[in-house]
């Protein structure tokens, strides 16, 4: 089995976890950062929008969510993302250099 093989079976074994405790607020952070991984950035903010449904103080699923935004090239959505991060954790060292990042490459294109 090839490397996106494995990772669409994690992705079903992680629904049938779903399937098992819906509110397991890792499983939807996890299957959001397999599908990222595949290239399934929209099914994986939909992944972290349930993760923080479930638990609103999880800066990571905000992190990460930026992250697939970023791949989507909607920057100001993903901007907005690290900000929520950085306020849940300001130590949050990818989401303060993501952010950043965005930042200059925004202001350098104007």
């Amino acid at each position: 089995m090839d490397r996106i093989g494995k990772k669409k079976e994690a992705v079903r074994c992680i629904e049938k976890a779903i399937i098992l405790d819906p509110n397991h607020v890792l499983s939807y952070f996890c299957k959001g950062n397999i599908l990222k991984g595949i290239d399934k950035c929209e099914e994986a903010v939909q992944c972290y929008d349930k993760s923080i449904s479930l638990n609103p103080n999880y800066a990571n699923a905000y992190y990460e969510k930026g992250n697939a935004l970023k791949v989507k090239r909607k920057m100001t959505e993903a901007v907005d993302c690290y900000e929520k991060a950085v306020s849940l954790n300001p130590d949050h060292k990818g989401a303060i250099e993501n952010k950043r990042m965005i930042l200059n490459e925004m202001a350098a294109s104007k």
